[in-house]
Parts: C-alpha cells; sequence; structure tokens
C-alpha cells in the first residue's frame, strides 16, 4: 500500500517535470527562432532600406505627393553624435535619417575621432535623456561639426533633451544657434 502511494505521488512529480521541462524547451526555441528571423529582418533593412520605403510608400493609401513629403521630413531633423579623441569630444550634426562619415570627419578635423560611449554621453548630457541630445555643440561649449545638409532648410527640427518635445526653429536661428560649428559633408544615407 505504502509503495503504490508512492508510485502516483512520483508519477504525479514526473509528469509535472516533464511539463515543465517541455514548456521550458518550447520556449527557448521559440525565442531562438524569434531572435534570427528579427536579426534576419533588421540586417535585410539596413542594405535595402530604400525598397523597403517604396515596398511602405506603395502600400499606403496617402497621395504620392503626400508620401514623399512626410519622408523628406526625416531630411530636416537635425540630430546630434557625439565624437571622441585624445583631444576631447566632439559634437557632429547630421539629418536624422543620416550616418556620421567618420572618415570625411577626421579627415576634415586632421583628428583621431571615434564614437563616444554612452557612459561619456550619460555623463556629460546628464540633463537630457539617452538618445535625445539637442544638437546644440556650442551650447555645452562644445567644438560642434555641422552637415551641410542642414544648412540650406527652411525650417529644423529637434529633440529638446527628452523624446517628447521637438524643438523647431527657422534656419537661420539653427545657424545662430550653431554659430561657430565647422561646416562640412560629414554624413551619408546609405
Amino acid at each position: 500500500m505504502f509503495k503504490s502511494e508512492h508510485d502516483g505521488l512520483f508519477k504525479i512529480i514526473g509528469m509535472f517535470l516533464y511539463n515543465q521541462a517541455s514548456s521550458w524547451a518550447g520556449n527557448v526555441m521559440n525565442f531562438v527562432i524569434s531572435f534570427f528571423m528579427m536579426v534576419i529582418v533588421i540586417f535585410f533593412l539596413l542594405i535595402d532600406h530604400e525598397k523597403f520605403i517604396t515596398y511602405v510608400l506603395e502600400l499606403s493609401p496617402l497621395p504620392d505627393s503626400q508620401e514623399r513629403q512626410l519622408i523628406n521630413r526625416f531630411q530636416d531633423i537635425a540630430k546630434a553624435v557625439l565624437v571622441k579623441d585624445r583631444q576631447g569630444f566632439a559634437m557632429v550634426v547630421i539629418p536624422g535619417s543620416n550616418w556620421v562619415k567618420l572618415q570625411a570627419l577626421q579627415e576634415e578635423a586632421d583628428r583621431d575621432f571615434e564614437l563616444a560611449d554612452e557612459s561619456d554621453v550619460d555623463e556629460l548630457f546628464s540633463d537630457c535623456q539617452p538618445g535625445a541630445i539637442p544638437p546644440l555643440g556650442p551650447a555645452y561649449g562644445m567644438e560642434t561639426f555641422l552637415d551641410e545638409q542642414l544648412t540650406s532648410l527652411a525650417n529644423v527640427y529637434f529633440e529638446a533633451g527628452d523624446h517628447i518635445h521637438l524643438v523647431q526653429v527657422n534656419g537661420k536661428a539653427f545657424h545662430d544657434l550653431l554659430k561657430g560649428a565647422r561646416h562640412g559633408h560629414y554624413s551619408h544615407n546609405d
């Protein structure tokens, strides 16, 4: 009698452990497959972003002129990218949809710049949320490089230190805010 009671208990515990292990293994497999799918999607979005934008625009119910207007608005957004070398930190102000051309910046400035670490950014811009630095290097006493693509805009938009507020200034006011910044071609969008 004692043995049959334990057999039933062991069977229940065994089934419980088996179900838990199965569930855990299934969740791990689901995560691994989802993760690799995400990596593949991100890879192709980065490689073929123009084709992706074209595809999304084809799906959009907006007229073509409004779609392009919406896409072009991203070119009017200025973002700050922090770089550093042995001499210290500098800010590169580029269009929001572009990437920094580090080599062009290094050649122009004759310095050995690299992208600053997030910890550096957090320390220097403690008054801002991570990733929301206003592109106003002179206000922070920082050497600033301004991409030429932003110099001919009628209006420029940029984050105000958080991810909620967006500042709009006219092109002349933006240039006044960045007085003393070096101008050049410091970004690309491919």
